[in-house]
């Protein structure tokens, strides 16, 4: 394995178990750095893999398992950035945002909100009922107060198609 491969692997799993561990210990710095340890160790793992698909290619080994293996990576730093951009951009992930903006609950916690973690997770539903539509969207984000950072769950319901959503917990 070349040594920038080595550094980049090493390098997303200390940022990974940086991630977890500030949370344990209460320390409020990089907490964005699970998130983005997450997507070093799949570039490192990548590369490694393209890195590993040129040596047995070389040897004349077999090699599907390898591709399949870069293709499931790409597949799913694609699908991780399209998803990642259509949270941000959904209007329930905006109203969610504004709602814990103002949430007197949350600046009690945490101090003054200074801002939110870059990635977002979680998840949208439709249910449909009767012709009756219900839509949900829960988000997981980090936020950030002048005193300390707290990793948030934000449930938003949506009754019908002419209603906007409201948030139900924030928690």
């Amino acid at each position: 394995m070349k040594r920038v491969n080595k550094i980049i692997l090493v390098t997303g799993v200390v940022l990974v178990i940086y991630g977890y561990l500030c949370r344990e210990i209460n320390l409020y710095l990089f907490w964005d750095s699970k998130s983005i340890g997450w997507f070093v160790l799949a570039f490192g793992s990548l590369f490694y893999l393209f890195e590993l698909n040129k040596s047995r290619r070389n040897q004349g080994r077999k090699r599907f398992w390898i591709k399949a293996g870069i293709f499931v990576i790409i597949l799913g730093l694609i699908l991780s950035g399209y998803l990642i951009y259509d949270f941000i951009n959904s209007r329930p992930y905006q109203v969610g945002i504004e709602y814990a903006k103002h949430s007197s609950q949350l600046q009690e916690e945490i101090g003054k909100i200074s801002g939110f973690g870059l990635v977002p997770t979680g998840s949208m539903e439709t249910v449909s009922v009767n012709g009756s539509q219900t839509e949900k969207a829960i988000f997981f984000i980090t936020a950030k107060g002048d005193r300390k950072f707290k990793d948030v769950k934000i449930t938003l319901v949506k009754s019908d198609t002419d209603s906007d959503w409201l948030v139900k917990s924030l928690y």
